[in-house]
């Protein structure tokens, strides 16, 4: 236990910042190459508690993984196969096809990672054992989120472009290793909208929830991006991004989600009309836990109507009472009227409030054996949540599990019981507080659910556990989310 710890000091004198803000400031060393700083990084460590099962530590119903589903492990890739035009005027239809597709990678990267962890622990080899990677047969529920933006030239530093639109070009796909799942979009150009350049970003997930390729709560993590341009008018109806205040602090799409206190939470932001005749605009106010990609995560909706003059604009207010559960909130304004729409959001956090939640949920392909693989993490970004979590499939309970769990997507696991390969397997993932209380449930159906194939729970298997090093794990969070780490920890 205490030299899993240890070996993370290498990889936090290379994060440089990232080390001064893991431990107290009371252990903190003037320098990181000062000659006692890692006596005391050691100190410190002692103090900590030790892990848990699901918090760096051991169990013998499921063993660490690393996220086997996105990079850079499983290579998505967006192909465009065509696109109709390049400049588009109002009214007329953007049309896009290609294709999706996926490759498992795990060995060849996992490689790399690990010669990286070597070359920071003087290649040691058992400082750099990495889990084994498995593959994932199959992906059910496929979906393909687009955005589209409007460039803001004359921005700041984190106030980010205009969302004009958010919509699925997909929803129900189901794919294989190395097979093709084409998709479509269209999307018409508003009547009154204004000159500019634009983008569309393309996001790839799993039951509109999972995240497989970019991520679309956040502006850092772009999926599939395709730029063009519009020949617009004077425009009509825009939410103005860059006038966004949330409990009057301002709020800004290329800055860290902000943390709330107290029981409340109260959004503005103004509502411009740039046309020339007055607009009845309808607007909708769409509250969600974590996220807005998903309609079962919607806590709260406000519909109204408000009357934009001519060239004038409106101030709107957004007032919501914050729940006993969710830690992590993301609310979505939407206007329209009179052909034109425009979009906004804001996402934030509740300060100390912890909620686990479920990232992943499918099956790993290990030597033709399908076992459960998941992951899991605290929503807020700091902190740990202290709980339990229960799976089952086909209704009978594979195993429960106490522990803490982190603020870090990396939080992945595979199941040591096996399940019929091919079989319908319908797995149910719940996280439960310290009270028994339910805080999240994700469920999916894998294999051949339409047909008779029996079903069967093979026990787990008898090997020895796989350790999971902390050094790998931060250089994975490195290398695969890059600034965004840095980001959120400056947050903190």
């Amino acid at each position: 236990m205490f030299y899993q710890k240890k070996l993370s000091l290498y990889v936090l004198f290379v994060m440089g910042l990232l080390v001064l803000a893991s431990f107290d400031s009371s252990v903190k060393a003037e320098d990181q190459n000062d000659s006692g700083f890692k006596d005391k990084y050691i100190d410190y460590l002692k103090q900590l508690p030790a892990p848990t099962a699901l918090n760096g530590g051991q169990s013998d119903k499921f063993r660490m993984s690393f996220p086997n589903h996105r990079f850079p492990f499983t290579i998505w890739n967006l192909d465009i196969k065509s696109k109709n035009q390049f400049s588009f005027k109002p009214e007329e239809v953007l049309e896009v096809k290609g294709d999706l597709s996926y490759e498992f990678k795990g060995k060849e990267n996992a490689k790399k990672i690990q010669e990286t962890c070597l070359g920071l622990n003087d290649n040691q080899e058992d400082a750099c054992k990495m889990p084994q990677l498995l593959p994932i047969p199959e992906f059910k529920n496929i979906g393909i989120l687009a955005q589209i933006w409007r460039k803001d030239e004359g921005e700041g530093v984190n106030k980010g472009d205009y969302l004009v639109d958010e919509f699925y070009v997909l929803s129900d796909g189901d794919l294989k290793e190395k097979e093709k799942l084409p998709f479509s979009l269209k999307w018409k150009v508003p009547g009154k909208i204004k000159d500019g350049d634009y983008y569309a970003l393309l996001f790839v997930n799993q039951n509109k929830y999972f995240d497989l390729l970019g991520n679309p709560l956040t502006v850092f993590s772009e999926g599939k991006r395709f730029d063009f341009g519009i020949e617009g008018n004077e425009g009509g109806l825009e939410l103005d991004k860059n006038g966004i205040k949330i409990n009057g602090a301002d709020y800004a799409y290329r800055a860290p989600a902000p943390s709330i206190t107290g029981d409340s939470v109260n959004v503005e932001l103004p509502l411009s009309n740039l046309s020339g005749e007055a607009i009845n605009a309808q607007l909708k106010y769409e509250i969600y836990r974590w996220g807005r990609t998903n309609p079962k995560d919607l806590v709260d909706t406000k519909n109204e109507s408000k009357t934009v003059p001519a060239g004038g604009r409106e101030m709107l207010n957004y007032n919501f009472k914050l729940n006993d559960v969710n830690s992590v909130y993301d609310l979505k304004i939407t206007a329209e009227g009179a052909s034109s729409k425009t979009t906004a959001y804001v996402r934030f956090v509740v300060k100390d409030k912890n909620r686990g939640i479920v990232r992943f949920l499918s099956l790993v392909d290990e030597n033709g054996q399908q076992k459960p693989f998941f992951c899991v993490r605290n929503a807020n970004w700091e902190g740990k949540f202290k709980g339990k979590i229960r799976l089952s499939a086909n209704g009978q309970s594979l195993f429960e599990e106490d522990g803490t769990i982190n603020s870090e997507e990396e939080n992945c696991f595979v199941a040591k019981n096996s399940l019929t390969a091919g079989a319908c397997q319908k797995m149910v993932l719940e996280v439960m507080d310290q009270n028994g209380n339910s805080v999240d449930k994700q469920s999916v159906d894998l294999g051949a659910c339409d047909s008779t194939v029996a079903n069967e729970i093979k026990p787990a298997d008898n090997g020895k556990n796989s350790l999971l090093l902390i050094v790998i794990a931060s250089i994975l969070v490195v290398l695969s989310l890059g600034g965004i780490v840095i980001l959120k920890n400056k947050a903190k």
